[in-house]
């Protein structure tokens, strides 16, 4: 469950090995979830780096980056304003 701040980033003390294929279920505990967010972080990644596989509920990728695993939104909404 996301809640926004540091409780809900899972920090890895190592190496952390992500598979090619995997499921994650997001909610959020406050509000709605953010268009990003880090779900966790590590020492080191290894394994796979293209995480185009794995499947967000809801509507979000994921992507590794550095030293993070982070959730995007896969439609992000733009607002545009003219006056």
């Amino acid at each position: 469950k996301y809640n926004n701040g540091d409780s809900s980033l899972a920090v890895i003390n190592g190496d952390l090995q992500l598979p090619s294929v995997a499921t994650v279920a997001v909610t959020s505990v406050c509000g709605t979830l953010p268009t990003r967010a880090i779900l966790m972080t590590a020492d080191s990644m290894s394994g796979e780096t293209d995480l185009s596989d794995w499947v967000v509920e809801p509507d979000y990728v994921v992507k590794a980056r550095g030293k993070n695993v982070e959730i995007v939104e896969s439609n992000p909404r733009t607002l545009i304003f003219i006056q």
